[in-house]
């Protein structure tokens, strides 16, 4: 009885922590069989990203609103200080690597250190033709970012 318990008691923590770091910015990794985290990104392409964030949703700061521009879609994601201050540093050390913004365990963007340094404030956009995967990307983040538990420092 008590390994029962046990087990459904490690199940709960397991699933809570790998819900806490499902979803942030994560780093591409080159792929090889000892890495963990093997996703495609949005177009399909095979990428590898760390086993746990670089920045956990609790340094995103805010999200915006999702904005139809013509044929684009955005919504832009502005980091706290301290996630600033990581990205900025690991951007300026690994010019040539890359941040996948995972979002409930599905990768929405994959951004080049380039893109991002220097930026406290991230835009997100694609094509209209895209729109359902950006909104439903956008409603879960809003979501995450918006809880308690993501606001909490």
């Amino acid at each position: 009885m008590h390994r029962g318990i046990l087990t459904t008691v490690i199940l709960i923590i397991s699933t809570v922590v790998y819900g806490q770091s499902a979803s942030g910015l994560f780093l591409t990794v080159a792929c090889d069989k000892n890495i963990p985290k093997h996703t495609t990104d949005p177009k399909g392409k095979p990428i590898c990203i760390t086993e746990f964030p670089i920045v956990e949703v609790q340094g995103f700061q805010r999200i915006s609103e999702l904005v139809r521009d013509g044929t684009d879609v955005y919504f832009d994601l502005t980091l706290t200080q301290e996630a600033y201050k990581k990205t900025n540093n690991i951007a300026s050390r690994l010019t040539n690597s890359s941040f996948a913004l995972v979002v409930d365990g599905e990768v929405f963007a994959v951004i080049s250190f380039k893109e991002m340094k220097n930026k406290i404030v991230q835009r997100f956009s694609g094509s209209i033709a895209n729109y359902v995967f950006i909104e439903r990307a956008h409603t879960k983040l809003a979501t995450l970012v918006e809880s308690p538990a993501a606001t909490q420092e």
